[in-house]
Formats: C-alpha cells, sequence, structure tokens
C-alpha cells in the first residue's frame, strides 16, 4: 500500500503479461488498485512486437480508465508503470471507443496532486487521438 510515496514492491512485474491484461479485463466491474497496478506494470515499449498483448492491452487500457478512473489514478502511485508507454497508449487506440465519455470522467476525477500532470497529459493524448479518428472531443 501506499505509505508516505513508497511503492509497492511486493509482487512481481512481468512485462507483456497477457495474464495480467486478461484480469484485468475480467474484473472491469470490480477492479481494485492491485488489479489495476499489476495491469499498469505491464507496459513496455518492448511489447508493441507481440500483436496479441498490444491490441488487448490497449482496448483494456481504455476500458479500466472509463470504467474506474480513480482506481487507475490510485494504481500510478502504488505501482511502478511506465508512465510515458501508456501516454503512448492513450493517444493510439485500437478500436474506436467514445473518447468524449472517456475524456469528460478523466476531467471530472479528483487525481492527487502528484499526479495531476499526468492527468492532464492523458487529457491531452485523448484529445490528439479524437482528432486523428475524426471525432470532436468538447472540453
Amino acid at each position: 500500500l501506499l505509505i508516505l510515496g513508497i511503492l509497492r514492491t511486493d509482487f512481481q512485474c512481468e512485462k507483456c503479461d497477457i495474464a495480467k491484461v486478461q484480469r484485468a479485463y475480467e474484473h472491469l466491474d470490480n477492479l481494485t488498485t492491485e488489479i489495476v497496478g499489476e495491469f499498469l506494470c505491464t507496459f513496455d515499449p518492448k511489447c508493441t512486437v507481440n500483436v496479441e498483448f498490444s491490441q488487448w492491452s490497449n482496448e483494456t487500457l481504455f476500458r479500466v480508465l472509463e470504467s474506474s478512473p480513480e482506481t487507475f489514478f490510485e494504481s500510478l502511485n502504488q505501482y511502478k508503470v511506465d508512465r510515458e508507454q501508456i501516454i503512448r497508449e492513450f493517444a493510439e487506440p485500437i478500436e474506436e471507443f467514445d473518447l468524449q465519455t472517456i475524456y469528460l470522467k478523466i476531467k471530472q476525477t479528483q487525481v492527487p496532486a502528484n499526479t495531476d500532470t499526468f492527468k492532464t497529459r492523458i487529457l491531452n493524448s485523448l484529445t490528439l487521438a479524437a482528432d486523428k479518428g475524426g471525432q470532436r472531443i468538447e472540453r
């Protein structure tokens, strides 16, 4: 658990771990910081060569953010996550999502001060993704 800003180190993070993607996907209705944190830690630039992982993890990432933005941001503070890779994922959705709905959910989510900049970067990535996909985001 997060104590004085200390990251959890009591778990093994396996990059490109499809089992963690599956676990997050199966628990979209009842996500915990543990499930989300272990899922987020699997992201790594080297995973892009694994097409199955890349597609499913990207889809799941959007669904996690949409279904439980608070848990998403809490997990960022508790788990070691490649935040730059997460930003890249949000800028390049594999499938079509209602980015406006996701954008508004994120915008309205209260986040810890140390993730506020990251929240803004996600919002910017969603706007970029919407522009590329022909959607328009109302801020």
